[in-house]
C-alpha cells in the first residue's frame, strides 16, 4: 500500500460528493496493482546484480520464473481495476484517455523502443512501459492545465473569430 495506495486514497476521498462506499476499491487497486508491476519490473530487471550482491526480495525468493508469472497477474488485475475506474466509473474524463492513447501511440511510432541488453520476456515490458509513463504525464498535464488554458485562451480565440482573423 505504501508504494501508491496511501498517497492516493486521501486524495481520491476528499473530492467524492457521495457518501463512503466501496467505489474506492477499484480505483486504489488500480494504482497499487500498478505500482506493484513497477516493483516487480525493477526487481526482476536487477536480478543478476541483486543476486551477486547478496540481497533478498521477492524476485529472489520467488525465483525468475514465478516473479513474471505474479508481475503478469498483477498487471491483469490492475488493467482491469483501470478499465472500470477511467471507462465505468469516469473518474478520468474520456478526452483525457484519448490524449494519453496519442500521446502513448506518438512515443511508440517515433523511437520504435527496443529492450537495450538483454531479450528476456520482462525486457520487453521497458519497450512499452516508458513511453506509457510519459504519456500518462503528459495526460495528467493536459487534464489539470487543459481547462485552465483553454479558459484563458477561449476569450481570445473568440474575439479572433468574430473579427475574422483567426
Amino acid at each position: 500500500m505504501m508504494l501508491a495506495g496511501l498517497q492516493f486514497l486521501p486524495a481520491y476521498m476528499i473530492y467524492q460528493n457521495r457518501p463512503m462506499d466501496f467505489y474506492w476499491l477499484f480505483p486504489f487497486t488500480f494504482v497499487v496493482a500498478i505500482s506493484l508491476y513497477g516493483e516487480l519490473y525493477n526487481e526482476l530487471r536487477d536480478l543478476e546484480g541483486d543476486l551477486k550482491a547478496g540481497l533478498r526480495h521477492t524476485a529472489i525468493l520467488l525465483g525468475a520464473r514465478r516473479s513474471y508469472g505474479l508481475m503478469m497477474l498483477i498487471l491483469s488485475i490492475g488493467a482491469y481495476c483501470g478499465f472500470v475506474t477511467i471507462f465505468l466509473m469516469g473518474i478520468i474524463p474520456t478526452w483525457v484517455v484519448w490524449v494519453l492513447i496519442g500521446a502513448a501511440l506518438g512515443l511508440y511510432l517515433l523511437p520504435m523502443y527496443h529492450p537495450r541488453r538483454r531479450r528476456i520476456a520482462y525486457a520487453l515490458h521497458e519497450s512499452f512501459q516508458k513511453p506509457i509513463e510519459i504519456a500518462g504525464a503528459i495526460a495528467l498535464g493536459a487534464h489539470f492545465a487543459g481547462p485552465w488554458a483553454w479558459a484563458a485562451i477561449s476569450p481570445w480565440a473568440i474575439m479572433l473569430i468574430r473579427l475574422k482573423l483567426f
